[in-house]
Order: C-alpha cells, then structure tokens, then sequence
C-alpha cells in the first residue's frame, strides 16, 4: 500500500508527516493508520451502497470485502466481520418491517458470499426465516406461481433444517407442484416433484419426529406418488 504523502525512503519524510517525525517505526505507523483510515472508508461506502434508495448489493460486498481485506493486515479481522454482518442484519430487519422481503434477502445474500464460517451462522438462521417468510407470503397471496416459493422454501430448509414451518411449507408447496405439473401433461415432471417432496419430508421427520404436520404430507405424498404413477402404468398399458 502506497504511503499518503511521501515514500519511506524519501527526503521529506518528516517534514511532510510531522506527526510521524521522531518516531522509530514512523514509517510502518503511516502505513497501518493509512490502512485504518481505508478500512473505515470502505465499511462506509459498503454502508451508504447497501442502505441507498437503489442499494448496489454487488458495490455493496465489494466494498466490504476490501475492508476485510484491510482489517487481516490490522489483524482486526473477527471484529470487522462481525460489524459488517451487523450492519447487514440491521439493514435486512429494517427492509422486512417496511414490507420488503426481497431487499431483506438480497441483503443478506450479498453478505453471505462474503462472510467466514464463525460468522455465517448468525445469517443464515436469519436468511432461512426470511426465505420462508417471502416463500409462504408468496403463496399466501398469489397461489399461480409456486416455482419461486419452492427454491425459497429450499434453500430456507437448507440452511435451518430445524425451521418447522419452512419444512411443512415445502411439502406443501412441492405437492402442489407436482399436482400443476401432472394436470399440464407432464407425468413425469410430478412422479419427481412428489419424490423430492418423499425425500424432504422424510428427512423433516428426522428432525421432527412424528410430527403431525409432516407426517400428513408425507402419507398425501406417497398417496399423490402412487395416483401418478397408477395413471402413468394405464397410458402406457393403453398404447
């Protein structure tokens, strides 16, 4: 990293950086204030990109991931992680009470690509309440499209198996799937839609043990699955 306002070995060293003068490690004290100085301008600009009326999610993981970069030479790495996933979980909390699930996750999202393993506990147990939220919310209002809700719901169950409703929703949802895609034609589109839907609701059940709700949609879907594949073995046994 370039000094601020003069090279190490230069002449003016002093003269230019008189609070570094009389220093013995006036040089390598520049240097590591210079990079302090970059550090709080990144977490900053990270700041003002993720909580803009049009955030930049992109500029936004950019700029911190640049701070995290400084923070290891500052070896303020941990504490700098953990600001910046505060910052977005403040910024992700107040998106979902303005009504705005998908800037919530998008926030998050951003940060997710960018942070260690000791801190992305923190945001995937809040990524997974609100992908469910978003996913039910969806399905709650507009019951046409259930693709999205689905990878919603997915990806909520994968990172917090141990959310309930984000595991009965996706039974539910993957079930409706399948029932759209066996009206449209497509038997074999819904005998794989109502397998994964076996094999989700079977590992719920794992976590869940005779739970009612899971137990319900498991025995439907092995109901669906066999209605399917019974009207699959009669078309081909009619060709």
């Amino acid at each position: 990293m370039a000094a601020a306002i003069c090279e190490p070995d230069c002449g003016r060293f002093d003269e230019l950086n008189p609070s570094y003068a009389g220093h013995p490690d006036k040089h390598q004290r520049l240097a590591r204030d210079a990079r302090a100085l970059a550090l709080r301008a990144r977490l900053d600009l990270g700041r003002g990109q993720l909580t803009a009326e049009r955030p930049d999610f992109g500029a936004a993981a950019a700029s911190w991931r640049r701070a995290l970069v400084h923070s290891r030479e500052l070896e303020r790495y941990r504490e700098t992680q953990a600001a910046v996933v505060d910052l977005a979980l403040g910024a992700a909390r107040a998106a979902h009470r303005a009504g705005d699930p998908t800037r919530a996750v998008a926030t998050l999202d951003a940060v997710h690509a960018i942070t260690g393993a000791n801190e992305r506990g923190r945001l995937e147990g809040q990524l997974a309440r609100l992908l469910a939220d978003r996913g039910i919310s969806a399905v709650n209002r507009d019951g046409t499209s259930l693709d999205a809700p689905a990878e919603d719901l997915r990806r909520s169950v994968a990172f917090n198996p141990h959310l309930l409703r984000a595991q009965v929703s996706l039974g539910v949802v993957l079930r409706g799937l399948a029932a759209r895609r066996w009206r449209s034609g497509s038997v074999s589109g819904a005998r794989a839609t109502l397998r994964e839907a076996l094999d989700q609701l079977a590992a719920a059940l794992v976590h869940f043990p005779d739970d009612p709700e899971l137990t319900e949609q498991r025995d439907a879907a092995v109901a669906d699955l066999d209605h399917v594949s019974a009207e699959q073995q009669e078309q081909e046994s009619g060709r």
